[in-house]
């Protein structure tokens, strides 16, 4: 059975993230995350500069994800240099349902 997750449940979840060091999940490279107006804002603890990524650009993903079922960053290569932040996201929020994780 596929999974489907919406922009708004993974924008919820992301809000009780707020001011955690989280890291990738393939690299473990340190980020936070936050709820902005327009998506979600995610600052990488390499550089510290703020990369956003819109809602309409997260349903992408989201819809992509409800197909594909990869948490593999490079599937979403050709829709956001962000995808390795959402997945991770994604991820943490299937392990906090009790969802098993896709292969």
């Amino acid at each position: 059975m596929a999974i489907q997750i919406t922009a708004q449940e993974l924008t919820a979840f992301a809000a009780t993230l707020a001011g955690q060091e989280l890291h990738t999940r393939t690299r473990h490279v340190p980020f936070s995350v936050r709820v902005t107006r327009g998506g979600l804002e995610f600052r990488p603890g390499s550089s510290g500069k703020p990369r956003t990524t819109g809602s309409a650009r997260l349903d992408q993903v989201l819809e992509e994800f409800a197909m594909s079922q990869s948490l593999r960053p490079g599937h979403y290569q050709a829709l956001t240099v962000n995808a390795s932040y959402i997945l991770t996201l994604l991820a943490r929020y299937l392990q906090h349902r009790g969802r098993p994780l896709p292969a």
